[in-house]
């Protein structure tokens, strides 16, 4: 049985105590493993274990510097945590590095709707700015989708 199934048998018991050990001793035997880092902060995280989660994705930083999954959980991590300053400089970050990549951009737009620093002029204009986006994505794929249809010959 994977830490994973091990961890979720105790969760859907609800034997949050359970769950914590199996994911503190997975922690403790992967400290060096950024998947099994990252897969078990993704479970603490579903959990709203919200500070573990943070040293896993923390811990894969420091071990990892160049992936940026845990830069994209400690964003969801400090959005769940209400600490809107946090996130909003992780995901215009993340949106740097990852320009087209819709989850980001769809959690940076989602998170402005609860920082209280974010004016209503400004979640629309993020608003309209993804729609720009996501309109434009779509056209792109939707040309290339044209392209593979008129390219196909019988």
């Amino acid at each position: 049985m994977s830490i994973r199934q091990e961890a979720l048998q105790f969760a859907s018991k609800a034997d949050f105590p359970g769950f914590l050990s199996v994911c503190d001793k997975a922690i403790t035997e992967h400290v060096n493993d950024p998947d099994q880092l990252l897969d078990i902060g993704a479970l603490l995280l579903h959990f709203e274990f919200l500070t573990k989660a943070r040293q896993c994705f923390e811990q894969v930083r420091a071990i990892a510097p160049n992936i940026l999954r845990p830069a994209v959980n400690l964003a969801n991590v400090a959005r769940e945590a209400g600490d809107h300053a946090q996130a909003g400089s992780l995901y215009k970050a993340l949106l740097s590095a990852l320009p087209d990549n819709s989850v980001v951009r769809r959690n940076a737009l989602v998170s402005q709707e609860y920082d209280p620093s974010v004016s209503d002029n400004q979640r629309l204009q993020s608003a309209k700015q993804w729609g720009e986006w996501a309109i434009g994505r779509a056209g792109i794929l939707i040309a290339q989708v044209r392209a593979a249809i008129n390219s196909i010959t019988c």
